[in-house]
């Protein structure tokens, strides 16, 4: 899969995970903010990096390494909490954003672009035709309830070349916490029922693959595009 995540100790370090969506009939929810509530920002100064913290749990959501020199580093804000800058020695800054602009697809799990970091992020906006809550970012997301079992095509930006079969629900209840601090649960169906399935799949190490009953029948690989 194409990297989404690009980390450099030089000047910009960026964390996709998520984007604003194409214009929606309607003003698009705010998006959540660093450093408010329960998700907060750590520097390691003498390891040159920033842990990802969510305080409620006490728990490591992730760390961001290779930020040089942080003896004296600090993180300020944006105004609309969607930025954190880093701010270290020699002048360098690392931006961290919440990206999706880079990805093809509606869902994101950190663990698909190589962090041990309990984030999704679902936007089901981005496909046409489709609304569902808008854009979802939750930390320490799981299943509470779902219903109607039924067999879907589906495809992953992990496994770009095939689509399979699989065994998803109509309906499916989520809870999780936003970076704000706020506990909710969200009761989803159709597409959107589906992606955060997949996304908290990811988390588990779970990919679509995981769950063909038959590979020999269930698997397809996908139509190359013209060239």
């Amino acid at each position: 899969m194409r990297h989404l995540i690009r980390l450099t100790p030089i000047t910009l370090l960026v964390f996709s995970l998520s984007a604003p969506p194409p214009a929606p009939a309607a003003d698009p929810p705010a998006l959540p903010a660093w450093g408010t509530a329960a998700l907060v920002l750590v520097v390691e100064r003498e390891a040159g990096s920033v842990l990802v913290i969510d305080s409620s749990r006490h728990a490591l959501l992730g760390r961001v390494e290779g930020l040089g020199n942080l003896t004296h580093g600090t993180v300020k804000f944006s105004r609309d909490g969607r930025y954190a800058y880093v701010l270290g020695r020699e002048a360098l800054v690392s931006k961290i954003d919440i990206t999706l602009d880079d990805s093809p697809g509606v869902a994101l799990a950190a663990p698909q672009i190589g962090y041990s970091v309990n984030l999704i992020l679902v936007d089901v906006a981005r496909k046409k035709g489709e609304r569902g809550h808008g854009q979802v970012l939750l930390i320490n997301s799981r299943i509470l309830h779902q219903n109607g079992l039924r067999i879907v095509r589906e495809g992953c930006l992990s496994v770009p070349d095939y689509t399979g079969n699989v065994r998803r629900y109509e309906q499916t209840v989520v809870e999780g916490t936003t970076p704000d601090g706020r506990v909710v649960i969200l009761t989803t169906s159709g597409f959107e029922a589906l992606a955060f399935q997949h996304e908290i799949d990811h988390l588990g190490g779970i990919l679509f693959l995981d769950r063909i009953e038959s590979l020999s029948t269930d698997l397809f690989r996908r139509r190359a595009g013209p060239s």
